[in-house]
C-alpha cells in the first residue's frame, strides 16, 4: 500500500542557516541517503505554475523547497538507488526530473524495471489521470523516468 507522504531524508539538526552568507548546509552524516561527499543543496522559491498547481496543496507558488543533489555521479547514483528502495518500499517522496526540455517537480508513484533499466513514473498530486485532454496531456508526466533524467530530491518543503 502507497504511502502519500515521503521518506524521512533528513534529521532536524542536519539543516543550518547562516543568515549573513544565505547559504544553506546540510550534515550529509545526518541524512537518510548513504552520501560519501556532502550533497549539493538548492534552496528555490517555487515560481507562479500558470494556474495549473500540479503539486498543491504539498506545495506551490512562493513555498521555498529544500532540494538535494549528489555532489558527483558517484552521489547521485547513490541518491537515486535509495529512491528506487525507497519506491519500493511504499514511499512516495517528490524529485525534480528534467525530461526532454521539460523540468518538473512531481511525486514519484512507482518504480520498476525493463530491458531499458530501472525507471521511475511521476505525478502531480494535482493531475487527474482519468481526465487527459490533449491540452491536459501537454503537463502530463512522461510515461517512464530514467535514472539519469533525475536532478535533485525535494528533501523538504515549506509550505
Amino acid at each position: 500500500m502507497s504511502k502519500r507522504h515521503p521518506s524521512d531524508i533528513l534529521r532536524e539538526d542536519a539543516v543550518s542557516y547562516d543568515q549573513q552568507t544565505g547559504l544553506l548546509t546540510i550534515d550529509y552524516k545526518k541524512t537518510n541517503i548513504p552520501f560519501l561527499l556532502p550533497p549539493k543543496v538548492w534552496y528555490p522559491n517555487i515560481p507562479e505554475t500558470k494556474g495549473f498547481g500540479s503539486m498543491e496543496p504539498a506545495f506551490g507558488m512562493g513555498n521555498n523547497n529544500v532540494l538535494i543533489a549528489g555532489n558527483n555521479e558517484v552521489d547521485q547514483g547513490i541518491m537515486v538507488d535509495w529512491l528506487f528502495s525507497q519506491t519500493i518500499g511504499g514511499f512516495q517522496n517528490v524529485a525534480v526530473y528534467k525530461s526532454g526540455q521539460y523540468y518538473a517537480v512531481h511525486r514519484i508513484v512507482q518504480c520498476g524495471e525493463d530491458t531499458q533499466g530501472r525507471y521511475f513514473r511521476f505525478m502531480g498530486d494535482n493531475n487527474n489521470p482519468f481526465k487527459i485532454g490533449f491540452l491536459d496531456s501537454l503537463f502530463y508526466d512522461p510515461p517512464l523516468v530514467r535514472f539519469n533524467e533525475i536532478l535533485w530530491l525535494v528533501a523538504s518543503t515549506n509550505n
